[in-house]
């Protein structure tokens, strides 16, 4: 874990320059002026989003790890930790084939007339990774209506066992007192 925490350390700095790096060719090719070649653009600009794409699927992976290992450490049965990290993984999941869709776009040739369809189909995943976030907070909520309800039916059914506890104890003391008074 000290080696993952060290790893996390290093790229936790340079990580905006991976997702700020998109906007460098796009700025080359408003501005450019004729100096740099279209295709070497064009190379950076399918590049640069890899990098951001990579970068995140890392982040998302490295956290989503060492979440894991440590449930898996303290041995911790926790059903929104459980909830969290089911979700965590299919997230993840769908990040990679986003990621692995827009390498097989950029990188196949063949593939250059369908390059746009594919990154929206990439762009489209992640609005389902977002309903995949937003079903795991209903998940949540439902879990904690669970939660809260259950200890409700056990505060009521304690409540019931101590009238019946106190109302057993009434019959047994219930007999007349006699008061014995000496003359």
């Amino acid at each position: 874990m000290k080696r993952l925490q060290n790893f996390v350390t290093f790229l936790l700095p340079i990580s905006p320059l991976f997702f700020y790096a998109q906007v460098i060719p796009e700025l080359a090719l408003a501005f450019n002026t004729g100096e740099y070649s279209q295709d070497a653009v064009r190379a950076i600009e399918y590049t640069c989003p890899l990098l951001a794409g990579t970068g995140a699927v890392i982040f998302d992976t490295i956290f989503l790890y060492a979440f894991c290992a440590h449930l898996s450490a303290t041995g911790m049965i926790d059903l929104e930790f459980m909830t969290i990290r089911k979700y965590g993984i299919i997230t993840c999941l769908l990040c990679y084939l986003s990621l692995g869709l827009y390498v097989l776009a950029a990188a196949v040739p063949e593939l250059e007339n369908d390059y746009t369809l594919i990154v929206v189909v990439c762009n489209g995943i992640f609005l389902v990774i977002f309903g995949v976030m937003f079903q795991m907070k209903i998940a949540m909520r439902e879990l904690a209506e669970s939660e809260r309800a259950e200890s409700v039916d056990v505060v009521r059914k304690n409540i019931q066992e101590s009238r019946k506890e106190l109302s057993s104890q009434r019959k047994n003391t219930s007999s007349p007192l006699i008061f014995v008074t000496s003359a």
